[in-house]
């Protein structure tokens, strides 16, 4: 999923990103929230990572749906 800057799509709907703080949950349950977030919405999805978390090992565990978040 990508944000794009306000105006730019052309269209002028403005779809503003969700951001999702996953800092301070395991792994698991970040993937878990992850896919629960995605699951119910269309706007861009942006995730903040605790230290516990790795990005790649949270996009591989998402496969597909990793393309649906930043």
């Amino acid at each position: 999923m990508t944000c794009v800057p306000a105006g730019s799509e052309g269209d002028g709907v403005d779809v503003s990103p969700v951001i999702l703080d996953c800092r301070g949950l395991t792994p698991a349950l970040t993937v878990l929230r992850i896919k629960q977030a995605i699951s119910g919405q269309t706007a861009p999805l942006r995730v903040l990572l605790g230290p516990e978390c790795g990005q790649e090992e949270v996009s591989a565990a998402l496969a597909g749906a990793a393309e649906r978040v930043q």
